[in-house]
Parts: C-alpha cells; sequence; structure tokens
C-alpha cells in the first residue's frame, strides 16, 4: 500500500512539473561564430562566417576553410536522379568525386541518413593524397531526393574530420529545405 501512495505521488508530481517545462525550440542557438548563411533558394543553412564561397565544375557550390591548416569544405550539386540501392550510390559519388589521376577512393561505409527532414543516402570515402598510402581527406557523400524529383547531392570533405565535426555539425543542424 505504501508503495502505490508513493507512485501516486510520483505521479501527481510529475504530470504538475511537465506543465512547466517550455517547449522546445525549432532553432538551436547557434554560436555567434557561425555568422555565415548560405541560401541557393532550395536549401540553407548556416557556416562558420571565415569561410569562403566557390564553385567548380565537380563539386558544385563551395563553402571552405581556406585559413585553418587542415582545409575543409562543403559542397552543393543538384542532379535530375541518383541511385537508391547502397551500392549503387556509392558508385555513383565514388565516379562523381573523380579523383585525380594516381589516386584513389577507399569506401568506408554507406548507410540510411536524414537531412534536416529528408531521408536519403551517405556514402563515405578516404580520398588518397598519395599513391603509396590510403590515408587522406574524408569526403562524406550525403543524397536526398527533393520534392521537386531533383537530387541534392552534398559533400561534407575534411582532410582532418574531428578538427572539423563541430562545423559540420552547425551546417547539419541549421539545414532547411525549402518548399518547392
Amino acid at each position: 500500500m505504501r508503495a502505490l501512495v508513493l507512485l501516486a505521488a510520483v505521479l501527481a508530481v510529475a504530470g504538475c512539473a511537465g506543465g512547466a517545462a517550455e517547449p522546445p525550440t525549432s532553432e538551436p542557438e547557434v554560436p555567434a561564430w557561425v555568422s555565415g548563411e548560405f541560401d541557393d533558394g532550395t536549401v540553407s543553412f548556416r557556416y562558420p562566417g571565415w569561410w569562403e564561397q566557390s564553385s567548380s565544375k565537380r563539386f558544385g557550390t563551395l563553402l571552405s576553410d581556406n585559413r585553418s591548416a587542415h582545409p575543409a569544405f562543403v559542397a552543393i550539386r543538384y542532379f535530375d536522379g541518383v541511385p537508391q540501392s547502397r551500392e549503387d550510390y556509392a558508385a555513383f559519388a565514388g565516379r562523381t568525386l573523380r579523383p585525380p589521376e594516381g589516386r584513389g577512393l577507399t569506401l568506408l561505409y554507406t548507410q540510411s541518413t536524414r537531412l534536416g527532414r529528408l531521408r536519403g543516402l551517405e556514402a563515405t570515402f578516404m580520398w588518397a593524397t598519395r599513391t603509396t598510402t590510403p590515408i587522406g581527406p574524408t569526403m562524406r557523400t550525403l543524397a536526398v531526393e527533393l520534392p521537386s524529383g531533383q537530387t541534392a547531392f552534398l559533400v561534407f570533405a575534411a582532410e582532418r574530420p574531428k578538427f572539423h565535426g563541430g562545423s559540420f555539425g552547425w551546417i547539419r543542424k541549421t539545414l532547411r529545405w525549402n518548399d518547392q
């Protein structure tokens, strides 16, 4: 009987406390150093303010950390379609990255992923910078099919992924897909 009284008291307190909590905010509180804003009409996100924006044929739009001793970038490109099986997607992503002659990619893993509210695929590679060693930058590729039918192809690349993990994390936390 004593246990029932204690349980009832705990449930009553828990029920009262539940209404006092503030609802979670939809936007994370972004640190001041994440001051850059990217919006191409399809996707928007925040990134470190010192990163520079450029573009390339291979990667599309690039946001690069060229200031630190360890380079990194995020790239965004759009395709009309991308293979949907993990194996076919990994082959597509490897061909799209097209490392220069004499260098190779080593597939580390593939998995399902979520970018914002959309599900997609991820294939992560190690890009060998020397022919004698497989060690090099990590190239994390993510593809999500958009409501428009196009597929967004993002690359998170870093010479030292742990060094840029915080930056990449804030990019992913603030990523928003614009309704089309």
